[in-house]
């Protein structure tokens, strides 16, 4: 458990993709830039595997955001922060992206 979240780390898109199919979390922090696929593709990919999920990712993002990442994100309205993580910019984020279960 870290600051109240019990942890499942996996460094596989796909395996998220899989598991997210079969179980269900509360937030799933994601790093935009994967040697399998990127943020997007995994978002995507998300919304077809399992929708409900896809509405409870966050982003990780490093070196100077593109336009297209930058377009990405605003248009699907995921939170986001960027590399370096900060702790308090990660707790905003977490709470940013549960904000769909607290309401």
């Amino acid at each position: 458990s870290v600051d109240g979240f019990e942890v499942t780390i996996t460094t596989s898109p796909r395996e998220a993709l899989r598991l997210a199919k079969d179980q269900s979390f509360d937030v799933i922090l994601s790093d935009y830039k994967m040697p399998d696929m990127d943020g997007q593709a995994f978002y995507n990919a998300m919304r077809q595997v399992a929708p409900a999920a896809a509405d409870s990712i966050g982003f990780v993002t490093g070196d100077a955001m593109s336009q297209n990442v930058a377009d990405f994100l605003n248009k699907s309205g995921r939170p986001h922060i960027e590399k370096p993580i900060i702790k308090h910019e990660l707790m905003t984020l977490l709470r940013r992206a549960t904000d769909r279960i607290e309401s």
